[in-house]
C-alpha cells in the first residue's frame, strides 16, 4: 500500500508486485488507488468509509487507460462529496444506472410511437432490429453510445 503522487508517466509504467497485485494510493486525492494486477490490467477504485454502515468500501471507477488519471481524480472527489452528504456513492450511482435510459428503451418507446402505427412493414422492422441490434448495443446507455458502436451496413443487408 504505498501512497504515490500519481502522474499520467507512474501510471503508464506501473508494475505489480512480486504477489501478483499492487495498489497505489495518490497522495494528492485521499481515497483514489490504482490497482495493477499480475497481469498488467491497471484499474481505478475509491476507498471510503460508507456512511450507511461505517465499514470500509471500495468503489471501482473504472480501467485504464479507458478512463485517465484526470478523470478518475474527478470521479473520486464526486464520490467524497457524496460521502460528505451522507451518501454511499454505490447506491447513488446504482440509482444513476437503473435510471439511464438504453438504446433498447428508446426502441420500444419510438417502435410504440412511430414505427406501428405508421408502417405496414413494422413487424419487419422490428423483427430485424430486435435481432441484430439490441442484442449487440440494446444495454448501452445513451449517454455512453458512441458513433464507432454502430455500423448499420449489415442490419440493412
Amino acid at each position: 500500500m504505498a501512497r504515490v503522487a500519481l502522474t499520467d508517466k507512474f501510471v503508464l509504467h506501473a508494475k505489480a508486485d512480486g504477489s501478483g497485485r499492487a495498489d497505489y494510493f495518490d497522495a494528492k486525492t485521499p481515497g483514489l488507488v490504482l490497482r495493477v494486477s499480475e497481469g498488467g490490467k491497471k484499474s481505478w477504485s475509491y476507498f471510503y468509509t460508507s456512511p450507511k454502515d461505517g465499514k470500509r468500501a471500495r468503489l471501482t471507477l473504472g480501467t485504464y487507460p479507458a478512463r485517465s488519471l484526470a478523470s478518475a481524480r474527478a470521479l473520486a472527489l464526486e464520490a467524497k462529496s457524496h460521502v460528505g452528504d451522507n451518501m454511499d456513492p454505490r447506491d447513488v450511482y446504482a440509482a444513476q444506472d437503473a435510471s439511464a435510459v438504453t438504446v433498447k428503451t428508446l426502441w420500444d418507446a419510438y417502435l410504440e410511437k412511430h414505427v406501428r402505427p405508421n408502417l405496414r412493414s413494422a413487424s419487419f422492422f422490428e423483427h430485424r432490429i430486435n435481432k441484430k441490434v439490441v442484442p449487440v448495443i440494446g444495454s448501452i446507455r445513451l449517454a455512453d453510445l458512441h458513433p464507432r458502436d454502430i455500423n448499420l451496413g449489415p442490419v440493412l443487408n
